[in-house]
């Protein structure tokens, strides 16, 4: 859906309320995926991502 600019930072604007599948990939690093994350009405949301090396066939979830 989006991708980062040179220093790491993403902005995904205007989502519509509901509950979203966040998922994080870069090459020759493991996906990392927030499985729920909630956008609210007038609510802005800040998710860290650390990606770690692995292979491409790893993934992590966060549940919260």
């Amino acid at each position: 859906m989006g991708e980062t600019d040179a220093a790491g930072n993403y902005q995904i604007a205007a989502l519509p309320v509901g509950n979203y599948r966040v998922e994080v990939r870069a090459g020759g690093f493991r996906t990392e995926v927030v499985e729920r994350l909630n956008i609210e009405v007038a609510r802005i949301v800040v998710m860290d991502f650390r990606l770690e090396v692995g292979d491409l066939t790893q993934t992590i979830s966060v549940n919260s």
